[in-house]
């Protein structure tokens, strides 16, 4: 890897203060080059569409092991409404299940475990 300058130093530490994921450009190569995320990978040739801010917050607590009863209440919305964002996330992403789309909202930096 190379070195990194002041300023590309300062900018990471910007972006991160922002919540912003930050890698160096060999870290990207790298991943690129995994053969689960490459070309020949079908997921990768259909791009994610973007979440809203609530289905990210709602995708958050499924990272946390929440139940719809216990986000509905957190988020003090009715649990059909936390069932329409769960079934809007897995669309979006392209899952079935909880653990798919926890597992696919860490791979795309929308969660942090």
């Amino acid at each position: 890897m190379n070195v990194c300058t002041e300023s590309e130093i300062i900018a990471t530490v910007e972006a991160v203060a922002s919540g912003l994921v930050v890698l160096h450009p060999d870290a990207v190569e790298y991943l690129l080059n995994l053969p689960e995320l490459s070309a020949s990978n079908p997921a990768l040739l259909n791009p994610v569409q973007a979440l809203t801010p609530r289905e990210i917050e709602v995708l958050d607590m499924l990272g946390s092991g929440l139940s719809n009863k216990a986000i509905a209440k957190r988020l003090q919305i009715s649990e059909h409404t936390v069932k329409f964002h769960i079934s809007s996330i897995f669309q979006k992403l392209g899952v079935s299940t909880r653990t798919e789309a926890v597992t696919v909202g860490v791979r795309l930096g929308l969660i942090m475990l």
